[in-house]
């Protein structure tokens, strides 16, 4: 999400992006990534600006040796991405695990904007279609 990342100037002029976020190291599907970074992230800037952002994703994904997928392709991974944060995540994390069972406000706008954004994503998407055409 954009919270974990850095956008560090360049000598042309322009910038490169450093990544840092080591709180579930993991291999995960793709498009789980991209959805997670486009629905955690997501505002009407991005929003407008998605198109641009899949395509530098999918350009920047096949110069670094992934695949080289078409824009329907890589929206088929976000939709099969976006099923984990819309039916899986936002439960738990919007459950109160603290040790005074008082939640932290900050944490829980921050999940209920998530949870917002993934299901808005998903309807983007047209995550229920996609799944749909894909069985």
């Amino acid at each position: 999400e954009l919270d974990n990342m850095l956008f560090v100037p360049t000598a042309d002029g322009g910038e490169d992006v450093v990544v840092v976020d080591w709180q579930t190291v993991q291999r995960s599907f793709p498009g789980t990534d991209l959805s997670w970074f486009l629905c955690a992230s997501g505002n009407d800037e991005s929003i407008a600006r998605e198109d641009e952002l899949l395509d530098r994703y999918r350009s920047t994904l096949a110069s670094h040796g992934g695949p080289d997928w078409s824009r329907d392709q890589v929206v088929d991974e976000l939709a099969l991405g976006s099923l984990y944060w819309v039916a899986c995540q936002p439960v738990p994390s919007m459950q109160d695990v603290t040790p005074s069972r008082c939640q932290a406000d900050p944490m829980s706008g921050r999940f209920a904007k998530f949870m917002d954004s993934a299901i808005a994503g998903a309807a983007r998407w047209q995550m229920a279609d996609r799944l749909g055409a894909m069985l």
